[in-house]
């Protein structure tokens, strides 16, 4: 049996399976972006604290605040290049307070934010911002002797996303603490927050905005995932 196959065929052919899993396309059907919402191409995987020991101030250490995200897919469907994404918001809110009520609205004392503003996350790979909370403002932030425990969380905290101009879905678990069970609460959080938060701007700080001592230390423990660049220290304000 005659094989119909030219070289003009063959060429062509070549050429559609070559689209067809060129690695852009692929990645696009792997993440499933064209049916997914766009408030979910970013997602917040967990939020931690730790204390970070000052190597020049012995007496008081910095609080760290971490930030795992991961991006499912660029939420742009006409991106060059959906391998990225691109122009990406992370923004903390820290309360410390009582607890919620039946409103939905905590009792906050004291509250600070901050946001990070990053070139791009790569899709499907792990990485890991950091925020700041400088010894002094711990030590002055209350009326207590000993101020703000750097070793213990905050009553309340909320970690907001954008990517893009989309704002990502706030309803995840691991984007507020557990004293803020629903949307309502987030809310509530936010708004009590607020102006208290912007008494203390500039209080924390992005990982790009400490001394390179502190940042240095805490990178000890993001090994395993990728720490974002940031956008310039001009453009990190809330």
């Amino acid at each position: 049996m005659r094989a119909f196959f030219t070289p003009k065929t063959l060429a062509l052919t070549g050429l559609a399976l070559a689209l067809a899993f060129w690695p852009g396309r692929a990645c696009a059907q792997q993440s499933g972006s064209a049916t997914a919402s766009p408030a979910k191409a970013v997602q917040v995987d967990s939020v931690s604290f730790k204390p970070i020991s000052d190597p020049y101030n012995q007496r008081y250490g910095w609080m760290q605040v971490r930030v795992d995200l991961t991006a499912k897919f660029n939420p742009n469907t006409q991106a060059l290049n959906p391998k990225w994404v691109p122009d990406v918001n992370v923004m903390a809110t820290l309360g410390w307070g009582s607890k919620s009520g039946k409103s939905g609205a905590p009792q906050i004392d004291v509250a600070v934010t901050a946001t990070a503003k990053l070139v791009a996350l790569e899709v499907n790979t792990r990485s890991t911002v950091m925020f700041y909370l400088p010894p002094e403002f711990l030590q002055s932030a209350t009326k207590s002797p000993s101020g703000i425990n750097a070793s213990m969380p905050p009553d309340f905290f909320v970690v907001q996303v954008q990517a893009g101009g989309t704002t990502m879905d706030p309803t995840a678990k691991s984007v507020s603490s557990s004293s803020l069970p629903d949307k309502s609460y987030v809310d509530g959080f936010v708004r009590a927050a607020g102006d208290l938060a912007s008494k203390n701007s500039g209080m924390m700080l992005p990982a790009n905005e400490v001394p390179y001592y502190i940042y240095r230390v805490g990178l000890d423990g993001a090994s395993g995932t990728v720490v974002p660049t940031f956008k310039s220290s001009a453009s990190n304000t809330p």
